[in-house]
């Protein structure tokens, strides 16, 4: 039953509903659900919805897989559900979502990595060469 808020609006003892990802699968092969949960329900219990599922492990073309209801998460975003953190990257990166920051910031630092491993690279390059000597005419 839902609990008046000092603020006038109203919350549920339950939290919310809440879009996650859902481990299935076996030892070194994961596979995902993405599901529709009270936000505090107990790990054992049955979803609310199965919106989709999700690959993480590349297949024979080199692609992970994503499969997702989109009518049926917005009609579920219409009805005031949260993202996990998970599922806010995993839809920002599909474009279904805006892009989560922490994706930024983990591009711009493999960025700045392969940078500095190309100069090192670079600089190794040019130091392990020996200079030309100057060309005498004799």
């Amino acid at each position: 039953m839902p609990l008046p808020s000092i603020g006038g609006g109203v919350f549920s003892r339950g939290g919310g509903p809440v879009i996650k990802l859902f481990l299935h699968g076996h030892a070194n092969r994961p596979f995902f659900h993405i599901i529709i949960t009270d936000k505090f329900a107990p790990l054992g219990t049955h979803p609310v919805e199965q919106l989709g599922t999700y690959d993480p492990m590349p297949n024979s073309e080199n692609q992970k897989l994503l499969s997702l209801n989109i009518e049926r998460t917005r009609y579920w975003m219409g009805q005031g559900a949260a993202f996990s953190p998970t599922a806010s990257k995993l839809l920002g990166k599909a474009g279904f979502l805006p892009i989560y920051p922490e994706t930024y910031e983990a591009a711009w630092r493999n960025r700045y990595k392969a940078a500095e491993e190309a100069n090192k690279a670079a600089e190794a390059a040019s130091e392990g060469q020996p200079s030309q000597p100057p060309s005498s005419s004799s």
